[in-house]
């Protein structure tokens, strides 16, 4: 498969970034409370991709997403940034990085490259 990603997961890559930098789950709860619809609908688009498997992940990500992965899967299921915000809130762990801040910390980096080589190929096309 190839590595496509949305255009949602670029539009909110500091957002995803963000949530991927949350140490406590009070920074992760507020910053989920703050976050608009695009964004908690941008988790959905990831963890959606990550089930049908669009990522392409380096071997060491795969596995440390299999522990999440009934957590991915029925998030990749929610259709509203309410009840993704309410499940994300709910499934926060007590100290450390929850679910979506897994698959953010994992993703981040994966999108930014992607980002990065995007705007690097159209900068030498138009050149």
């Amino acid at each position: 498969m190839s590595a496509v990603i949305g255009e949602r997961p670029i539009r909110n890559l500091d957002f995803v970034r963000a949530l991927a930098r949350c140490k406590s789950k009070k920074a992760t709860r507020q910053l989920l409370n703050s976050a608009n619809a695009d964004q908690l609908l941008c988790l959905v688009e990831i963890c959606v991709n990550l089930v049908k498997d669009r990522y392409l992940l380096p071997t060491g990500a795969r596995r440390r997403l299999q522990r999440h992965s009934t957590h991915i899967k029925t998030l990749s299921r929610k259709r509203s940034d309410r009840a993704t915000r309410s499940w994300c809130i709910a499934n926060a762990p007590q100290r450390g990085r929850g679910s979506p801040a897994v698959v953010a910390a994992i993703l981040a980096p994966l999108i930014a490259d992607y980002v990065i080589k995007k705007i690097s190929n159209n900068a030498a096309t138009n050149n």
